[in-house]
């Protein structure tokens, strides 16, 4: 028991030595954690801005449905000249609706 606490307290008198004057630092690895670092930020602000502009595009594409249907609708109500108009504008915005996706 007494050689156990010589022992640990050697093996603790050492790691101090140890940790106070020797560094173990490599240039070469910081610098490459550094670059890690940043290159996950970068990532992660490229992630969101992706993401927000992936729900801005089904945003619009909801809305050129919703203006589709609406046109259409309107088209088969009226009997004037503009049945014809509005139902090429609305088979147009399907047309952008089809190409955002």
């Amino acid at each position: 028991m007494f050689g156990g606490l010589i022992k640990s307290f050697g093996q603790s008198t050492d790691e101090f030595l140890l940790s106070a004057t020797q560094k173990d630092v490599d240039e070469f690895f910081d610098s490459e954690r550094t670059f890690l670092i940043d290159y996950h930020s970068h990532l992660k602000d490229a992630t969101a801005k992706a993401d927000k502009m992936t729900k801005t595009h089904k945003s619009v594409a909801d809305g050129n449905i919703k203006i589709s249907s609406e046109l259409i609708q309107l088209a088969t109500i009226g009997t004037n000249g503009l049945e014809k108009f509005l139902t090429k504008f609305a088979d147009a915005l399907e047309k952008v609706r089809v190409g955002t996706n």
